[in-house]
Formats: C-alpha cells, sequence, structure tokens
C-alpha cells in the first residue's frame, strides 16, 4: 500500500517566527534554506514555488514572504510561504488517498506529500530535499 512521505530539507536553516505585521523573523542566525518549516509555517526557495506552482498541485497556494534579519535590519524577499490546506492528523496519514501530486501538512509543522511528487522531487535538482516514509521518523513525537 502506498504511503506519503515526509519531506524536509537536509541542512539546518534559521528558526523563524510570524510577526504579526506578516514577516518572518530569524531567531537564531543561520542559513536560509531552500525548504524552511516550523509551527505554522512552510517557506520554499523561488526556484522550488515556480516548480512547485507549475505541477498545478490542488489544495496549496503561493503567498509572498518577506524573512527578516533583526540584527541587521535587512528583509529577504528570497522565499515564499507554501500554504497547505490540506491537513492530516497521524490517524489519517496511513489510509490517505496518495495518487497524483499531493502535498499534506500534519499539526501545521510537517510536510508530506505523494509518491509521485517525492519521486519527481528526487529525479529534479532540489538535491537538498529528503524524504522518509511515513511516521517512521516520528517515534513517540506525536
Amino acid at each position: 500500500m502506498p504511503v506519503l512521505y515526509h519531506m524536509t530539507c537536509g541542512a539546518a536553516s534559521s528558526p523563524l517566527i510570524r510577526l504579526s505585521d506578516g514577516r518572518f523573523q530569524i531567531i537564531v542566525d543561520g542559513p536560509l534554506t531552500p525548504l524552511m518549516t516550523g509551527y505554522k509555517y512552510f517557506l520554499v526557495d523561488q526556484a522550488l514555488a515556480e516548480y512547485l506552482e507549475a505541477l498545478k498541485i490542488p489544495n496549496i497556494r503561493f503567498e509572498p514572504a518577506t524573512i527578516w534579519h533583526r540584527e541587521h535590519d535587512r528583509n529577504h524577499s528570497s522565499h515564499t510561504e507554501l500554504v497547505v490546506e490540506r491537513t492530516l492528523s497521524p490517524r489519517e496519514i496511513a489510509q490517505v488517498e496518495v495518487s497524483g501530486h499531493q502535498v499534506f501538512a500534519l499539526n501545521d509543522r510537517y510536510l508530506f506529500i505523494s509518491p509521485l511528487l517525492k519521486q519527481e522531487l528526487e529525479n529534479s535538482n532540489f538535491n537538498d530535499l529528503q524524504f522518509s516514509e511515513g511516521l517512521s521518523e516520528f517515534a513517540g513525537e506525536l
């Protein structure tokens, strides 16, 4: 039976927090990676956003995002917010329909994708992305 895949970035990124004005503030200095996830946000760099947008994936949309580096008072517009409108509970992970290109959010923090989308991303130039099957990475966390 096909399963969903948890998608992450291989490199650790700067943790962010969403400010009341909609910007994302860098909490701890670090790199801005192609995929940045945290509580209630998923940010992708422009290249990944364009790739995903071209696939016309249902239940996702893209919003402009600004990342603010407070220490240097500098704004970055290198990323786009990936808004995932389909959420899952841990119980639904093994039961959801996984055909085609699909993206799901779990606990407002984790991205899961369908096997077809995983395969296409693995065959693309997005080498920083990593995938783990189902909830294998979450032993005791959820």
